[in-house]
């Protein structure tokens, strides 16, 4: 049986966060002894963690070094920490003042580092299961045998410091979502190919689908329903979203658009779509443990993600068989074929929301995606789960 350490920075509702929770329910507790350590719990997901699993005590420093300065910078001061609390709003004003004046990024991890504790224990392998902190503490803060980084974005769109690439190329192995991903990581950071695997995010059909039946939203029945589920946040698009909505209503367009998930932007969108007069159009749902009956009930699902590694919310959207309108952003492709499984628009408001208002329109069209969408959903568990074993025992 290997001992085995998964450690992501929390299990707030996102697509990496999603990934382990699946992926945990599909291991094997016979063959697989697992712990995992959160730089924050209490997420929305991590009640959904299977009991055999150990989450591991929480660490208030780690958490306040890695997460919102806004948060917890005072709960250092209230430890004593200053000089933790000190380099924790050096890098605040260090990493935005850079950028300002044209200067590389520098590695903040390695600022951060300096405060966090090693964590106790020994394991056979320790994997990092988000890009960033939560593979750099793996690297330095673990005691395994076997570490590996596990990607699932695509970094090479992405500024990666020297001292961050030099992490990387550490690690005993990397995992990536996608064959784009690969390919990308290895070009940009360096890492030999036979260090790199492909490793899909493994999504139930069964499971996605009986989540779907639990409850059923009390909407309007006489107005198309939009979804869109994601963090809140400029890399996801949500701020794209709204723009659309606000053409949308211009457009004397009947909708209703609902935004499931929380993050950085929750106010400043809000605050224009009061300004905009959407209130009763464009619905901020907060944070849902189970989304599946929301998007379930939607005519169309959009994304409007402006980077995506490999959408989980898109392979779950297809197993429900929604009409979906995606951006185009890079790795749009290995999931949409345009016009057959969905739609892809340019990334932007206006091309978003005339997709949107072509499907709405056209009731066949939709039926069609519906139909394609259905028909190419993969449930991906057990290929999956093969690869991952694989890369752990070998």
């Amino acid at each position: 049986m290997k001992n085995i350490l998964f450690v992501i920075p929390t299990m707030r509702m996102g697509g990496a966060e999603k990934a382990l929770v699946s992926l945990l329910n599909s291991l094997d507790p016979n063959r697989i002894k697992a712990d995992v350590f959160l730089f924050e719990h209490g997420g929305v997901l991590q009640n959904q963690i299977p009991d055999w699993v150990t989450i591991l005590p929480e660490d208030a420093v780690t958490r306040a070094m890695t997460l919102e300065l806004r948060t917890y910078w005072r709960d250092l001061l209230r430890r004593g920490r200053i000089a933790a609390a000190a380099a924790r709003l050096w890098i605040s004003i260090r990493s935005p003042l850079r950028a300002r004046l044209g200067m590389k990024p520098v590695s903040s991890w390695e600022t951060v580092s300096k405060h966090i504790a090693p964590l106790p224990g020994r394991y056979d392998v320790a994997i990092g299961f988000l890009e960033g902190f939560a593979d750099f503490f793996v690297l330095d803060k673990t005691d395994a045998a076997k570490k590996i980084a596990w990607i699932h974005s695509d970094l090479g769109t992405q500024q990666t410091t020297e001292t961050d690439a030099e992490s990387y190329r550490q690690f005993d192995s990397v995992a990536t979502i996608t064959e784009a991903c690969k390919e990308s990581f290895i070009g940009s950071i360096g890492v030999p190919e036979n260090k790199v695997y492909v490793i899909r995010n493994i999504v139930s059909s069964e499971q996605i689908l009986k989540m779907a039946n639990e409850e059923n939203p009390n909407w309007k029945e006489d107005v198309p329903h939009i979804v869109t589920v994601g963090r809140l946040e400029y890399q996801k698009g949500s701020d794209i979203g709204l723009e659309a909505c606000r053409l949308l209503a211009e457009k004397n367009v009947e909708f209703c658009w609902h935004f499931i998930g929380t993050g950085s932007l929750i106010d400043k969108l809000r605050s224009k779509s009061a300004q905009y007069g959407l209130v009763e159009r464009c619905v901020f749902e907060g944070q849902k443990e189970n989304p599946y009956p929301y998007m379930k009930r939607a005519e169309i699902l959009v994304q409007p993600s402006r980077v995506e590694g490999k959408s989980i919310v898109l392979d779950e959207a297809k197993i429900l068989g929604k009409a979906i309108v995606a951006a185009d952003y890079p790795s749009v492709s290995d999931q949409i074929e345009n016009g057959v499984t969905g739609v892809v628009a340019a990334t932007s408001p206006e091309a978003l929301a005339e997709q949107i208002i072509r499907l709405i329109d056209d009731p066949a069209l939709r039926k069609k995606l519906e139909k394609n969408s259905r028909e190419a959903a993969c449930d991906t568990t057990e290929q999956e789960l093969k690869k991952f074993y694989g890369l752990i025992e070998n």
